[in-house]
This record gives C-alpha cells, structure tokens and sequence, in this order.
C-alpha cells in the first residue's frame, strides 16, 4: 500500500470502530508498470477481476473439476460471463446476509475456485475477505477469527466441526456465519436460505486501500495475517501480465491451475487471467479421475501446481493421451503447508524458517541438500551465513550438495523484480573451504553448476 488511507464516505462504518490492522499497516511500493512498454494488469482489485476478463473475452473458457460449492447444481464448465455473473450473484447472497463496506468476511471451507469467487463478491461490496486453508486446526481457526475481531463467516459444515466452531464458539468469534451447504444447526445461515437476493451495489476500495487478507503457512505455529491492497496485489502482477517471450502467458494458451484457491497466489493469478482471457481448467482435488480426463481433454499449455502434486501427476507424463503433450511452462508454486499436511503421520518434519539462521541444534543431519536456491539469498555475506550454518548443523562426514544456476538471457529475464545474486561457480569452492568444510568440489555445467562437500570430522583449526 503507498499510504495509510482509509476514507470512509455514506453508510460506511466510522474509523474510528475499526480494527486496528485496517487502518495502521506497513506501506508497500506500487508501480504501475516495468517501462512505458510494459502491459500492464487491466485490473488487480477483486470486486472487477471478473467482470473485466468478461468485458475482454466473454465466451473463454473457465472449467472446474467438480461443481461449485456455492452453486452445486450449476455447471462446471462456463465463460467468464458465467463466472461473472456467479460473482455478482454471491455478493446479492452477502449483502442479503448484512455483509457491508469495511465488514471483515472470513472464508473457511472446502478447496475450489468458488473460494477465490467468494472473495470477488465479498470485494465488490466493499468488505474485505479473509481467505483461510481448510486443512487447519481448532487452534488456527479460533485465532485466526478473534484477530478479524468479529468477521462474518463463511464455511461448510465439515469445516465448522474440524475446527471446532461450536454454537458457542460461533456466537463468541463470528457477527454471522453462513454455510455453503444445508445444516440444520439453528445458529447458522444457510446459502440456500438467501439466493433470490438482488445484487447488492459495487462499493469497490480504492486502490491503495486494504482489499484481501491471507496468512502465512503456520509451519513454525500460529500462522500471521497478510494484508493486500489492490496496488500491491497490481505490483506482484505486472510479472505476469509483461510480454516475455517464450514463456509469457497468452491469450491461447490454456492454463491448467492447481494451487490452494486460498492463497495470496489467487489474487494475483486472477489479475493475470483478467488480463489475458486464457482458457482455464481450476483443479481442486488433484487426484480425481476427473482430472485426468480434463487434461487430456484439453492438453494446456501451462501448468501451475505445488511439488508434491506434480509427484502424484508422475504417471500422467506417460499416459497415452498425452495430457501434458503440448506444455510450453511449467510452473511451480510451492507451499510448505500443502507439503506438511500431505506428508502429517509419515515421519516427516516441514519446517519454514531462515537458512542463515537454523532452528536446528548442531551436527544433528547426516547430509543437507540445496537445489537451484542460492542466487535467491539477498547478499554474498547471507550466503556465506547459510554455507557455515549447513557446516553447522551436518555431522561430522557429513555430505553438502546441491547445485545453482548460471546466468542467461531467459534466466536473468526470470528474476527482473526478484532477488537474484548469483554465486560464481570459480570461487564457491573456496567459499565452502573457509567455513569450514573439506573436499568442496564443483562441477560447472552450460546452464548450471553441481557441488559436494564434507563436514571434517575434526573441527578446522585444531
């Protein structure tokens, strides 16, 4: 956000009656545009992401491995005038609700696109949505809703009993919770009860206003909230939107999306596809057979999921039907919490935290791996902190390797606006010997650069 700007006009609620992070926040940068050549987004705010992309190409595609929640005898597969007029649907539901500018509305149900809907209608009236995981604890959840200070809610009924959210717990945390599905708890709303409603009249914030919250993962305990305005939102996506060569999105192409709908990546995904009007396939349950039948249906040529889900997609590379045939850009979004609640009961600990720091006691690990991650520590010194805390941590023998990239053209093209301090493969040898390993050797390759290196078992100097 460029400044601390809150402007309150008709019916809008008093300053002074709101929460504390809504009008005392961290100022962020915004720029319009990379040169005076640049695209750039036809629009970040939520509230219009998909009118605009209707206004733009109306009959594109946006297809949806099952039906939405908000909308399940709806179809799955419908134009972006479609999903529009869904969005403006579910924001006549909100207002009906009592949902108005400034209200804080927290979205806790089920993986699908219709959360990042939610959030567009709960936009376009002026509140501010509140996107959270799904796969969280009582504990996340209670925090997460007294922090809103009183948001409306709106989850299913499997989220209501994972978390905890009891009668008691909703009339304590909660102004209103509605639910997606029917229930027949009396201390809830149900959607069914308040389709009908008119639409309610867009009352977008302004651009530097707070516009969308999300949250950290909570790998290392209560996940922190994040706030966005539609300038900062702007700023991350003038990425996508620019005119790269090669790997830049087109109007063609046909993007197959698979991420957590909760996370900030929607916002600015969202603000990307405004601006393109590509085809769209948005997959919610990675392993339906439904999936595979949509890929190979539609072959996209981009793909975006997380790690452990292009795993579980290993066997489609060699399917007969070639789903992933005509791909030009693969894209990985990884998300350390997907990673720790697919890996929870396996033996596996998923941690996020500073390399140049470790939260890990000394000579614990028998080896450390790094792939292609350097170059995206901000200075040489901070690399040189990681290298001695890897030192650090491994046993004695134990074994440092990974590999980094060396420079391009596409690869320095890839980190315009990013943190990119490469390592000079001549010298990392060198570097790895004066903090204290041995037998550091690099092997230097067209586009990269291999290294392997040992913890001596006994400490230099002595």
């Amino acid at each position: 956000m460029t400044e601390n700007s809150t402007l309150i006009d008709g019916d809008e609620a008093a300053a002074s009656s709101l929460p504390a992070f809504l009008t005392d926040y961290a100022p962020t940068r915004y720029r319009r545009r990379w040169t005076p050549l640049s695209r750039s987004p036809a629009t970040a705010r939520l509230g219009e992401v998909w009118q605009a992309a209707a206004q733009r190409a109306a009959t594109q595609r946006v297809i949806v491995d099952r039906p939405a929640d908000i909308d399940p005898e709806g179809p799955a597969d419908r134009d972006y005038a479609g999903w529009a007029a869904l969005v403006e649907q579910a924001a006549g539901w909100l207002h009906a609700a009592g949902v108005r500018p400034w209200d804080r509305v927290a979205v806790l149900k089920a993986n699908h696109l219709d959360v990042s809907l939610l959030a567009s209608a709960i936009a376009r009236l002026g509140a501010i949505p509140a996107t959270l995981g799904w796969t969280h604890t009582p504990e996340f959840a209670r925090a997460m809703l007294t922090r809103l200070d009183q948001p409306f809610l709106v989850a299913d009924s499997t989220q209501l009993q994972q978390c905890g959210l009891d009668e008691d717990a909703v009339a304590a945390l909660t102004r209103r919770t509605i639910t997606v599905d029917r229930t027949d708890r009396r201390d809830v709303v149900a959607l069914d009860d308040l389709r009908g409603a008119p639409p309610g009249r867009p009352r977008l914030r302004a651009g530097n206003e707070p516009m969308l919250i999300t949250h950290t993962s909570g790998t290392t305990g209560i996940p922190k909230l994040v706030l966005h305005s539609a300038e900062s939102i702007h700023s991350l996506a003038l990425v996508e939107a620019e005119r790269w060569p090669v790997f830049g999105l087109r109007p063609r192409d046909t993007v197959a999306y698979c991420d957590p709908f909760f996370h900030q990546r929607m916002a600015t995904a969202m603000a990307a596809v405004a601006t393109l009007t590509p085809n769209v396939l948005m997959l919610s349950e990675p392993e339906s057979p439904v999936v595979r039948e949509l890929l190979a249906e539609h072959r996209p040529t981009i793909v975006e999921t997380l790690p452990n889900i292009y795993l579980r997609w290993e066997s489609l590379a060699s399917d007969p039907a070639r789903p992933f045939g005509n791909v030009r850009v693969y894209v990985n979004s990884f998300d350390a919490e997907a990673l720790r609640q697919r890996t929870l009961g396996q033996g596996v600990e998923v941690v996020t935290g500073d390399a140049t720091a470790m939260p890990f006691e000394a000579a614990r690990f028998s080896a450390v791996v790094s792939f292609t991650m350097l170059h995206h520590i901000p200075s040489p010194q901070s690399q040189d902190r990681l290298l001695a805390e890897v030192c650090r941590v491994l046993r004695p023998g134990g074994v440092f390797a990974g590999s980094d990239s060396t420079t391009n053209f596409l690869f320095r093209l890839a980190h315009l606006g990013d943190t990119m301090v490469l390592v000079d493969p001549d010298r990392f040898a060198s570097r790895l010997q004066a903090v204290g390993f041995t037998d550091a050797r690099v092997q230097r390759g067209n586009r990269a650069f291999g290294f392997r290196a040992i913890r001596p078992h006994t400490p230099p100097g002595t």
